[in-house]
C-alpha cells in the first residue's frame, strides 16, 4: 500500500512539474534552486532525525 501510494504521488509531481515547464510557470532558474532545496532537504532531515535520537530530547 505504501509502495503504491508513493509510486501514485511521484506520478502525479512528474506529470505537474512537465506541464508547468510546458506552460512556461517555471523557468530555469527558479526549477534550479528549488532542486538544490529539494536536496539539501534530505541530508537535513537525516540531521534532524538523528539529532532527535540522542539521549535527553
Amino acid at each position: 500500500m505504501i509502495a503504491t501510494k508513493a509510486l501514485y504521488n511521484t506520478s502525479l509531481h512528474v506529470i505537474k512539474l512537465a506541464t508547468y515547464i510546458y506552460f512556461g510557470t517555471i523557468t530555469q532558474d527558479p526549477l534550479s534552486s528549488h532542486l538544490a532545496m529539494g536536496a539539501a532537504a534530505i541530508p537535513g532531515n537525516w540531521l534532524g532525525y538523528s539529532i532527535s535520537q540522542l539521549d535527553g530530547w
